[in-house]
């Protein structure tokens, strides 16, 4: 586990540096982003290959995208009522959700950029390597199943604990709504991945969830 942890910290400082606000909107935003996704995946990808574990992992199957995508409306719904009860319109934790959005870009750039719609894809793909494959996997075998997989959520939603600070409001304070957003979707995907032993119809779900949250799912004027 001490590659575990030491895969959390790089992922951790590269969330904190994409999400300064003096990258706001930026391209480099997303490129600090993927960077070392990629790099933490390649290795992951590797050692799962190495125990004979990726091509199990990646293994499609019919069904795969009606139970990705019936869980990622779900979960878009969700965080949906999660914002209008955290920070709904009207209030000072409005501003959190602002910070969020004024960070990762308008939503008609996101919608018509072919190159950032692929690197929202490619970290998605990144992180279901990562988490939801090597992590847990290792996390089980240290841990047992009964407590690996909620240890490996824990680990995927603590990726998020920067933005609690350089997302924070003058008057609403810091920010919880991503690190809440990440243990409560790393639960679920961590959960399904336990049950199922693969990653597709994860990866479907987290990119609905992640596209649509980022385009679509935004409060009236954010």
């Amino acid at each position: 586990m001490i590659l575990v942890c030491g895969a959390l910290l790089l992922l951790m400082t590269a969330v904190g540096l994409a999400f300064r606000p003096a990258w706001a909107g930026a391209m480099l935003f997303w490129w600090v982003l993927l960077g070392p996704h990629v790099l933490v995946a390649a290795y992951a990808a590797n050692d799962l290959h190495r125990r004979g574990r990726l091509g199990e992992l990646l293994r499609p199957r019919f069904g795969d995208l009606t139970l990705g995508a019936l869980v990622g409306v779900v979960l878009l719904v969700a965080s949906w009522a999660g914002r209008e009860t955290l920070a709904g319109v009207g209030t000072p934790q409005q501003a959190w959700l602002l910070n969020i959005y004024f960070q990762v870009g308008a939503p008609e750039v996101v919608d018509s950029s072919v190159l950032i719609t692929t690197i929202i894809l490619a970290v998605v793909v990144c992180e279901e390597l990562i988490w939801r494959g090597w992590v847990l996997d290792r996390s089980t075998a240290t841990f047992g199943e009964r407590r690996g997989w909620p240890i490996a959520a824990l680990l995927y939603g603590a990726t998020m604990l920067p933005t609690v600070v350089t997302l924070a409001a003058p008057v609403a304070g810091p920010n919880p709504l991503l690190l809440v957003a990440a243990l409560f979707c790393g639960l679920v995907w961590t959960f399904m991945a336990k049950l199922i032993g693969r990653l597709p119809p994860i990866i479907i779900s987290h990119a609905i969830f992640t596209y649509f949250s980022i385009v679509q799912f935004r409060q009236p004027g954010l």
